[in-house]
């Protein structure tokens, strides 16, 4: 797949996922609008290509709790998340509300 291709299938990936979750994190239950989510990969998709563009891949997140669970793990090119990790933020975020 080019560069171009994949770029497209990204972010209609991307909007799918924003549509399906209508504009709710799916972390922190927040309405923020479709504009104001960030599509993450639950498994990262360098470790895990099969699964990038899939829906069931995908988790919704406003920019708080996205940012969040990249800084509490560290998450980066070399980090190889799960959708275990996102799970285990997910618990920490609604214990903290």
């Amino acid at each position: 797949m080019s560069r171009k291709e994949d770029s497209y299938q990204l972010r209609k990936w991307s909007i799918l996922a924003r549509r399906n979750a209508k504009g709710i994190c799916e972390c922190c239950n927040t309405f923020v609008g479709f504009r104001n989510l960030n599509t993450h990969h639950a498994n990262c998709y360098r470790y895990y290509p099969e699964e990038r563009f899939l829906q069931s891949n995908a988790v919704c997140l406003c920019y708080k709790c996205h940012e969040g669970l990249h800084n509490i793990y560290k998450i980066n090119w070399h980090y190889k998340t799960t959708r275990d990790d996102y799970e285990r933020f997910k618990k920490i975020v609604n214990l903290h509300r």
